[in-house]
């Protein structure tokens, strides 16, 4: 999980939510001790929080003119919803999931939002050999992380729901002309893109505040990030990155890290889990095997250009484990990867790894 804080201290808070705009507008001041005057910033600070998507969103962003209003907000994630949300029964990959083939307008923005998710979960799945794969649903129902009851899963009931899972170029693609059609060959397979949409509708809100001119801002939206620009002072936006501590306990810091620019996103497996005769069932659900993953690796932060990107790739991280994610990384220098990964040994005891690109903006706690 990623908390944010300030440049001189973390500050743990409860994020509110609210039901209408909340603007706060303040005067903030830079103090200049080698000239020991005070000036005036003349970038106003706003706030807007609200729910979405199952989850909560906070951004804060600074302008002189322009207020964006909670309402847009709204409009964007309602979109977002009707694109790739499965708890929407006529969301786009609701009706992709229901039929083999599907067409849909040529001229449809639903469709082009989902056409991004789709397209950039390939990406990562390429990148990852398969480790990243948005057609798990049906497993991940099964071993009860989804929306259904956790079914009785042993080997013959995994294999049977394995033959659901496939996402080759060759079993789902997207066909162009007089209308879009979305074809699969395995009218069992489901898309879930639980682990890339987040992240996706945190880039679109970031387009949108550079396209009204806003550009120092930190849009969150269940813990996926992007921080943009400065804060008024001039200072760089500062998150923390949570220790993995088991349970409702109270939220300590195992580093932080200064952003400019950057996505951030996190993934973990030590607070969604279920223990059942004596074995932890974690939510992260290898499309490999069809079982919960089980290794050391229990925190992947990812930082990146794209978040969307940067929360597929810390999804992905989970299932491969700390090595072979660092193979990742090193196979695909293009994209920019950063990471900074928390492990524990075979006594329990933490450990870490700061990719290199990151170490000079991250500080341990």
């Amino acid at each position: 999980m990623i908390s944010v804080g300030n440049e001189k201290h973390n500050v743990k808070r409860k994020l509110q939510i609210w039901g209408f705009s909340f603007l706060v507008a303040t005067g903030l001041l830079l103090r200049c001790s080698d000239e020991n005057v005070v000036k005036q910033i003349s970038q106003l600070r706003y706030e807007i929080n609200g729910e979405a998507q199952g989850t909560t969103y906070n951004i804060v962003y600074f302008t002189d003119s322009l207020v964006v209003q909670k309402r847009e907000i709204d409009s964007i994630l309602y979109q977002m919803d009707l694109a790739a949300s499965i708890w929407v029964d006529h969301s786009v990959i609701s009706q992709v999931n229901q039929n083999q083939q599907t067409r849909f307008p040529i001229e449809n923005d639903d469709f082009h939002f989902f056409e991004d998710n789709f397209n950039l979960s390939k990406q990562v799945y390429h990148a990852t050999q398969g480790a990243y794969n948005p057609t798990v649903g049906r497993l991940v129902n099964a071993w009860g992380f989804g929306f259904k009851n956790k079914e009785k899963m042993d080997s013959t009931k995994v294999d049977s729901l394995l033959v659901s899972v496939g996402f080759d170029d060759n079993q789902m693609w997207v066909e162009k002309g007089d209308s879009l059609i979305f074809n699969k060959v395995n009218p069992q397979s489901n898309l879930d893109f639980n682990g890339i949409a987040q992240g996706y509708s945190v880039d679109v809100l970031a387009n949108y505040f550079l396209s009204v001119g806003i550009e120092n801002y930190m849009i969150e939206v269940g813990g996926e990030l992007i921080a943009h620009g400065k804060k008024a002072d001039g200072s760089l936006w500062k998150i923390g990155i949570d220790q993995p501590v088991e349970g409702n306990y109270e939220r300590v810091l195992s580093a932080t890290i200064k952003l400019e620019n950057v996505a951030v996103a996190t993934s973990g497996n030590y607070r969604k889990f279920y223990e059942e005769d004596g074995m932890r069932y974690s939510h992260t659900i290898n499309p490999f095997t069809g079982f919960p993953v089980q290794h050391s690796l229990l925190s992947a932060t990812v930082v990146m250009n794209n978040c969307g990107l940067a929360d597929a790739f810390a999804t992905s991280f989970m299932v491969l484990g700390v090595e072979k994610s660092k193979e990742v990384i090193f196979q695909n220098p293009e994209l920019g990867i950063n990471v900074y990964l928390i492990y524990s040994d075979e006594n329990g005891a933490l450990h870490t790894y700061t990719s290199s690109g990151l170490k000079k903006h991250l500080e341990e706690l």
